[in-house]
C-alpha cells in the first residue's frame, strides 16, 4: 500500500466525526464488549435508559472512552477526535424506528453524524452542487 495525498475541492468544507449510533438486540451485551474489548463505559442513560415516543420505546445508552480533553477554545474543541461517543439502543416495542431497523437490516450502524463549522453553510452548500 502506497500513501495518496488527500485532494478536495475548492467548494468542499471539513467534517469531523462526532458520534455513531448502533441499534443492536441486546444493549448490555454490547456495552459489555465495549467495556471488555475498549474500556469504554457509560456516559449517559436516556430516563433511566427508556426513551419513548407514543408506542415506540427503546433503550439508549451512551458510551465512550474517558477522556481527559478541555478546552474552551471553538476551532481546537470542533476538531478534537479524543473523546468517543457512541450511542447504543435496542428495542422495547415492536414499533418505531428501532425495532424496524433490527427487523428489516439487523443489528448495525443506524447513522454517522459529523461536527461541522456552519451547518447551515454546509447543507447549503451541498444543495448549490
Amino acid at each position: 500500500l502506497l500513501p495518496q495525498e488527500a485532494i478536495f475541492a475548492n467548494t468542499a468544507l471539513p467534517a469531523y466525526s462526532d458520534h455513531w449510533v448502533s441499534n443492536v438486540i441486546s444493549r448490555t451485551g454490547f456495552l459489555d464488549v465495549l467495556n471488555e474489548t475498549l474500556n469504554f463505559s457509560p456516559k449517559v442513560d436516556f430516563n433511566a435508559g427508556v426513551v419513548a415516543a407514543g408506542e415506540a420505546q427503546i433503550e439508549s445508552t451512551v458510551t465512550g472512552n474517558d477522556s481527559i480533553f478541555s478546552t474552551d477554545d471553538k476551532e481546537i474543541a470542533l476538531r478534537d477526535q479524543s473523546q468517543v461517543y457512541l450511542p447504543i439502543n435496542n428495542a422495547l416495542s415492536k414499533v418505531g424506528h428501532v425495532y424496524l431497523f433490527l427487523n428489516e437490516i439487523g443489528q448495525g450502524i443506524q447513522h454517522v453524524a459529523s461536527r461541522v463549522e456552519n451547518l447551515v453553510e454546509f447543507v447549503q452548500r451541498g444543495n448549490d452542487q
